[in-house]
């Protein structure tokens, strides 16, 4: 098994009320999605993902330690790769042109189980992120948004920080 590191980096974050809608990228959620494009080819298994510092701000960075097969590590780093190159082109060119990856080995002690890693990646993937309705009152003004804001390794639990906001109670 081979230990690996995968960050997003460079990204412009801002408030999670304010920039919602400005499209900016969330980087545990690029990071997941590109976990996710891997562990569909082959073993992925977490040691830790963590990303964000706030919960109403739209993360800027995520780290996440990954092992995969020896055998897969050049085809992980291929996978990740193109993924995040792709996100970097095709959704965030123009919007957030500091968006960066980096990759490198690492001693990783103790992993979560294929499941469990696979359960975690598929709940951060699921979970809302970014602008639910609009005002139908007041033209460009966003009613109801959410923020996947934190998530933080500790140990084999995961902690998972959103902020959900809307400008009308129901």
């Amino acid at each position: 098994v081979r230990e690996s590191t995968r960050a997003v980096l460079g990204l412009k974050g801002g408030h999670s009320g304010l920039n919602i809608h400005e499209h900016r990228g969330n980087a545990i959620k690029i990071l997941v999605r590109a976990l996710q494009a891997a562990a569909a080819q082959m073993d992925v298994r977490l040691v830790a993902i963590d990303g964000g510092s706030m919960r109403n701000a739209i993360p800027r960075e995520c780290e996440a330690r990954v092992t995969v097969p020896k055998d897969q590590a050049r085809k992980f780093k291929q996978v990740v790769d193109a993924c995040f190159a792709r996100i970097a082109a095709e959704e965030l060119a123009g919007i957030d042109d500091g968006f960066a990856w980096k990759v490198a080995t690492v001693q990783a002690p103790r992993c979560f189980a294929r499941e469990s890693s696979a359960a975690t990646l598929n709940l951060l993937s699921a979970i809302p992120n970014g602008v639910c309705a609009m005002s139908l009152d007041i033209a460009g003004l966003v009613e109801t948004s959410t923020n996947l804001g934190v998530v933080k390794t500790d140990g084999l639990r995961v902690e998972i920080v959103c902020c959900s906001r809307s400008s009308v109670m129901s």
